[in-house]
């Protein structure tokens, strides 16, 4: 089988805007359904089950709006954010429309996602905001049917990311358009590009060929692909102090246990120095009892000693007396 012929010239493909399944009845009244190509028409008044063909940015920004805006009204339940669906607003005379992006308020029940075409007067919705992304095939429709549709389905403010005639646009231009007596206004971005969207209280900024929402204080707004991350980050962040704090318990813990078994072996170091105190004194006294009674011993032998000594001399004093006695005795003897 050979190969299908390459198409060079993106216009001569039929199919470059998109498909749809169209049905068919037969003759004989049997329905089948044909693969058709969508027109530039087709593209401004989609239908359920459109399969629309678009650019990468155009995708990529068209998600990061749907995933930022999602995850700033998530705590509100009467606003719905709405991606390439099918919306009827419910104006007469104007077919449902397909927005890139658009947010409506004031749901008075919750929208179910198996629903098909979200009918904004079935629930009393109230749009505040549509952004479209351009393509090369999709531009003229942004820029000008648009325009005037949004303005009588009653959207409030209409945004453009534009790409480009061809889609090459970097940064994008952004074009903005405020609803006021018999149409919308055009409103031009600031110095540094950036579009004000006063229904949001938003800044829609140009990155290059993307966009993103920031708050008046400049701070970015993730999506969902962002918040996941930052939530992931997080979660190996907490799991790491946790981890850490493990550690620094069970570090904790063994510091105390050898805290504890210092202040222990101090504590038997003190009570073994006060037995050694305690004995160092006994063995003191002890030594002071017996320096004491040998001082006592001492003082009494030299007391014995020094009566010894004093009855020795008495006696020799005696004795010297006898003799003297006698020695006189025997002169006297003698002289009878």
């Amino acid at each position: 089988m050979s190969e299908p012929e390459k198409i060079t010239d993106q216009k001569a493909d039929p199919f470059r805007l998109g498909r749809r399944y169209s049905k068919e009845v037969g003759t004989d009244g049997e329905e089948t359904y044909r693969e058709v190509p969508l027109r530039e028409e087709d593209l401004l008044f989609p239908q359920e089950g459109d399969r629309l063909v678009v650019t990468d940015p155009h995708v990529q920004n068209m998600l990061y709006l749907r995933g930022a805006l999602d995850i700033l009204l998530r705590d509100r339940p009467d606003a719905k954010v709405f991606s390439d669906h099918v919306i009827d607003f419910g104006v007469e005379g104007i077919r449902p429309l397909g927005p890139d992006v658009v947010v409506f308020v004031d749901l008075k029940e919750p929208w179910h996602a198996r629903s098909g075409t979200f009918e904004a007067v079935e629930f009393a919705a109230r749009p505040l905001l549509v952004v479209e992304m351009t393509s090369p095939d999709t531009r003229r429709n942004d820029l000008a049917p648009k325009v005037d549709l949004y303005y009588r389905v009653g959207v409030p403010y209409y945004a453009i990311v534009d790409h480009g005639p061809r889609g090459d646009w970097s940064p994008v231009v952004l074009r903005g358009y405020r609803a006021a007596p018999g149409g919308y206004s055009p409103v031009q971005p600031d110095e540094k590009g950036r579009l004000w969207l006063p229904t949001l209280n938003l800044w829609l900024v140009p990155e290059n060929e993307k966009v993103f929402l920031g708050t008046a204080d400049g701070e970015r707004l993730p999506d969902w692909s962002e918040t996941h991350a930052a939530n992931k980050k997080a979660i190996v962040r907490i799991e790491e102090l946790e981890t850490l704090t493990e550690e620094a318990i069970l570090a904790r813990r063994e510091a105390e246990r050898e805290t504890m078994n210092e202040s222990r072996q101090r504590a038997e170091a003190e009570k073994r120095g006060i037995n050694e105190s305690r004995k160092r004194l006994d063995a003191e006294k002890l030594a002071s009892e017996e320096a004491r009674k040998r001082a006592d011993a001492d003082k009494l032998a030299s007391e014995e000693a020094r009566k010894r000594a004093d009855a020795e001399s008495r006696s020799a004093d005696l004795t010297a007396l006898v003799a003297q006695l006698q020695a006189q005795l025997r002169q006297a003897g003698g002289s009878v």
